[in-house]
């Protein structure tokens, strides 16, 4: 049972670090080495590795905090100096899909890479990627699910609660749920990823069914202000795009595979 309160934030001299913004950087470098790790398996030369790190850091970012307050409008409209308060939390991992994936689309024109390749190398660290974030909410105390008696529940203290609740102490730690989810699903990708080398952008599809799935189920525990459209949360319509975009992509994948063996060529990156 999580029943503390964690600190958002500890003291470097001077400075004060905010475990948010050190568990996002730890997991995009965890996944930065993972996927050095992997590179040979799709034969990516490091530099390209090294500039479309830099890049998707940048752009995946900007990519989620975009989206983040454009879901939240209604707050940041009263003070958009808050805007840029990363340290408080607000990153959205389908901006942050969106940004750096339209940021490594155009990289791959650019040098002609394989862009299939590159997202079947990503993705995995992608997810853990994700798994390491997703504690920053723990510290944040937010993103919680709803309230519970289950041994593991965890306590959110009164001023991060929402009005609704405000008088409820225990709830589901959604953020833990998503963490090892995503861990099981980058451990996925990685097992099957070796049976998938001759058919390009199938793990990148895989993840999107996955992580789709993940967040769209997750949204009915999770309990934090949103906007709603019809019966769903807008996070939801995004996942279903998410799992529909990864479905086409698979079953294009599987007629490639079934066409004649001299109609196929693959580019090498």
């Amino acid at each position: 049972m999580f029943n503390f309160v964690p600190a958002p934030s500890f003291a470097l001299g001077p400075i004060s670090i905010f475990w948010y913004g050190v568990l996002i950087f730890v997991g995009m470098f965890v996944g930065y080495l993972l996927v050095l790790r992997r590179s040979t398996l799709y034969s990516i030369p490091k530099h390209h590795l090294e500039n479309l790190f830099l890049l998707v850091v940048v752009l995946g970012i900007l990519g989620a905090r975009t989206y983040h307050v454009m879901l939240n409008l209604s707050y940041y409209s009263r003070d958009w100096r808050q805007v840029g308060n990363l340290r408080a939390g607000g990153l959205a991992i389908h901006g942050a899909l969106l940004f750096a994936a339209a940021g490594i689309l155009l990289y791959c024109r650019r040098y002609k890479l394989n862009l299939w390749r590159i997202l079947d190398l990503a993705v995995p660290s992608v997810a853990l990627g994700q798994a390491i974030g997703r504690w920053g909410n723990f510290f944040n105390q937010e993103l919680y699910g709803s309230p519970t008696n289950l041994p593991w529940k965890i306590f959110i203290d009164q001023f991060h609660r929402l009005p609704t609740y405000f008088d409820v102490a225990y709830y589901h730690p959604a953020f833990l749920y998503e963490s090892i989810l995503d861990v099981l699903l980058a451990i996925g990708l990685i097992v099957v990823a070796k049976k998938m080398l001759q058919r390009p952008g199938s793990i990148f599809a895989m993840y999107l069914i996955g992580y789709g799935l993940i967040r769209f189920v997750m949204e009915f525990i999770r309990i934090d202000e949103n906007t709603v459209l019809g019966p769903f949360k807008f996070a939801q319509l995004t996942s279903l795009l998410l799992i529909t975009f990864g479905a086409v992509i698979l079953l294009s994948m599987r007629k490639i595979r079934q066409a004649p063996a001299t109609t196929v060529t693959h580019s090498k990156a």
